[in-house]
């Protein structure tokens, strides 16, 4: 190789001669043992009596070094070569670190310590070697290798905190160093490169629609090679076996460098979970056996979800048995049947008056009390088969102890709300919307608005009172 890629150092002609002199061979690179190995050959050239040029014929080349007298030069390293870049399956087994001996060779047992320096964010390979403890040292005695495993420590994370430095020190049966500069190699680096670095950028799991919840992954590659993803799961609550997932754009995708790409999918509504964990596997485009898994939690933050009508049924149909009485409350008789997946007992109902309007046919109607404070309030409130009414003018709350089940049927809530007096045989409208909290004994509370609307009839339509008015 070197001599076709380079110039000659030296370059000399003699005629009829098989021999020559030269001076200047040790060149501003040699530095022994470093860059001191040099090879030469001879080409005769042949001609005829006239001079003019024949055939050329050129010896075999030899090769000689150059050496310092009476210096024993350190170990020098050979593998990992400086700047290998290990993939993370590489790392993960044993690596082979191998060198020269100490030069010449010496007369008795010579001991090798290799010595491995992680650096960590912002050192130099120098700044580790002084500043850190090596996670490596091991001896061996008359080898120049060693193999070693375990290299992979709990920083290093490709492509971060996954630079590395070694050397070789050789040692004498006494212990002293044999060889100039403490008969220490020429520190050498190396990394573990992981040709793989996704993230999940963006996660999103939707509230239960129609019996379904939507699901959005944004991957992202943070690095300039593609990758490919392979399989995206989920587990539900982080536990239990993976499920696969299937999202559009389908599987196998590739995602080119630097680039990113969004996964959707839809999954039967879970009633059991309160968060989702998505596992997203990928793979190196050109080498398969390189693998990432990016792991990306959500909860689930849909208060409905537990009050979906999937999960939970309100039979709360308006009563037919609405009374007015006299001239100034009204009474309802509400049935309430509350049935849950799975079944769940009801701790307490309340019940909040949230609307009220009364409208009579004529102003004239309401001849002394105009006041709305003083109605559409709760008069008071009983359910049927249970104790512990309380609650101000807008709200009624029943505590069942011990909780109680409503899935049966039965159960009816007797409510009195204050109505303004009227005027002899005056018409009214009366709307009101009243809001059922229930809360059940696992401390999930849903609830059911319900609104409601009555009339108010003055007087028998066609039958005079005795006043005159109908």
């Amino acid at each position: 190789m070197a001599m076709k890629a380079n110039q000659p150092i030296v370059t000399k002609e003699v005629n009829d001669i098989t021999e020559a002199m030269v001076s200047g061979v040790i060149t501003g690179p040699c530095r022994p043992p470093y860059m001191c190995d040099f090879v030469w050959n001879v080409e005769a050239m042949m001609g005829n009596s006239a001079g003019v040029p024949g055939k050329t014929l050129a010896s075999e080349p030899t090769t000689f070094n150059v050496k310092e007298t009476g210096v024993i030069n350190p170990p020098v390293n050979i593998l990992p070569e400086d700047n290998k870049s290990f993939s993370l399956e590489q790392a993960k087994g044993a690596i082979r670190f191998t060198w020269k001996p100490v030069d010449p060779q010496q007369s008795g047992p010579i001991k090798y310590r290799l010595r491995v320096w992680q650096l960590m964010q912002g050192q130099t390979g120098q700044m580790a070697m002084k500043a850190n403890q090596p996670i490596v040292t091991k001896d061996v005695n008359d080898l120049t290798e060693a193999m070693v495993s375990g290299v992979i420590t709990g920083p290093c994370k490709p492509p971060y905190m996954c630079d590395f430095i070694w050397d070789v020190q050789a040692f004498d049966k006494s212990g002293h160093p044999v060889g100039n500069n403490e008969g220490t190699s020429e520190p050498t680096t190396f990394k573990v490169q992981n040709n793989i670095d996704t993230q999940i950028d963006s996660l999103k799991v939707g509230c239960c629609t129609d019996g379904k919840q939507s699901i959005y992954i944004k991957v992202k590659n943070n690095l300039a090679s593609n990758v490919n993803i392979v399989a995206i799961k989920y587990k539900i609550n982080g536990a239990g076996a993976a499920i696969p997932l299937a999202v559009s754009p389908s599987l196998v995708q590739m995602i080119p460098g630097n680039g990113s790409q969004v996964f959707t999918a839809t999954v039967d509504c879970i009633t059991n979970a309160t968060f989702l964990k998505f596992l997203v596997d990928a793979e190196d485009v050109t080498d398969p056996d390189n693998k990432e898994t990016e792991v990306a939690n959500d909860t689930l933050h849909c208060a409905c979800d537990a009050c979906s009508d999937k999960n939970i049924k309100f039979n709360i149909q308006p009563p037919n048995n609405i009374v007015i009485n006299g001239n100034n409350t009204l009474t309802l008789n509400q049935p309430i049947t509350i049935t849950t997946t799975p079944p769940k007992l009801v701790k307490s109902i309340k019940a909040e008056l949230v609307y009220f309007e009364f409208v009579p046919e004529s102003e004239d109607c309401l001849p002394c009390n105009k006041d709305s404070k003083t109605f559409g309030n709760f008069d008071n409130g009983t359910l049927a088969n249970t104790t512990g009414l309380g609650g101000g003018t807008h709200s009624l709350l029943w505590n069942f102890s011990p909780p109680k089940n409503f899935s049966g049927g039965g159960n009816t809530a007797a409510i009195t709300i204050t109505i303004p007096p009227t005027v002899k045989c005056c018409d009214a409208t009366i709307r009101w919307c009243i809001r059922y909290v229930v809360t059940f004994e696992d401390c999930t509370v849903c609830n059911k608005l319900v609104c409601y609307e009555k009339k108010k009839e003055g007087c028998a339509k066609g039958n005079p009172n005795p006043n005159g008015q109908k």
